[in-house]
């Protein structure tokens, strides 16, 4: 599937530092140890803004590959809120 890819895009230090603090607030709230906003690329996605949060392993400018099953990738094919009780012993 294709995806919009906003490599060129330059995104302004208020808009990033407004989307840090929602995605801050985002993993307080949902006590998750880490809330992402990804950012796609060709062929690989990157994590373009994450958590703060305790136990976050994610670090901002982390990239993987597409085409390997990611959760994030899922959802951009399926349009779905995956419903994952516990990654760590999700089968898929």
């Amino acid at each position: 599937m294709n995806h919009h890819i906003a490599n060129q895009i330059e995104f302004p230090d208020t808009l990033y530092t407004t989307w840090q603090n929602t995605i801050d607030l985002l993993a307080q709230t949902l006590k998750v140890p880490a809330a992402l906003i990804m950012r796609v690329h060709s062929s690989e996605i990157e994590v373009f803004v994450s958590s703060r949060s305790s136990g976050n392993v994610y670090e901002q400018g982390e990239k993987a590959n597409l085409d390997t099953g990611l959760y994030c990738e899922t959802v951009m094919n399926t349009r779905e809120e995956p419903l994952v009780a516990n990654a760590l012993t999700d089968p898929e």
